[in-house]
């Protein structure tokens, strides 16, 4: 598992760790309010394509492709990002309200 290098400002990973077989799940908080945003990686054998039509299509949730970085991040829902990579499906979900950039810049630290 690996931690994002980029962290929008104003908010700091908030303990403890979730974990489990295959998953881990780290949360960031704001410092000012009860916003929250939650980084889990899974182990998967997902491609973009799968994720896109096992996952976002099968949910009913419309979503954004975005290209960066050699990988295909997908933006859903009330600001919710999810991309797949090395054999790990991400997904950065919460209320925190973060913006594409922000999320985009998340998926590409880690």
């Amino acid at each position: 598992a690996q931690l994002p290098g980029y962290r929008p400002a104003g908010f700091a990973m908030s303990g403890p760790i979730e974990y489990g077989s295959g998953y881990i799940t780290v949360t960031f908080r704001s410092n000012s309010d009860e916003r929250n945003y939650h980084v889990t990686q899974k182990v998967s054998n997902w491609t973009s394509e799968s994720l896109a039509a096992s996952f976002l299509a099968s949910n009913d949730k419309p979503y954004q492709a975005i290209q960066e970085k050699g990988k295909t991040i997908y933006l859903y829902g009330d600001n919710n990002a999810t991309w797949v990579s090395g054999g790990v499906w991400y997904q950065i979900e919460g209320d925190a309200g973060l913006s594409s950039e922000q999320l985009i810049g998340i998926a590409n630290s880690i």
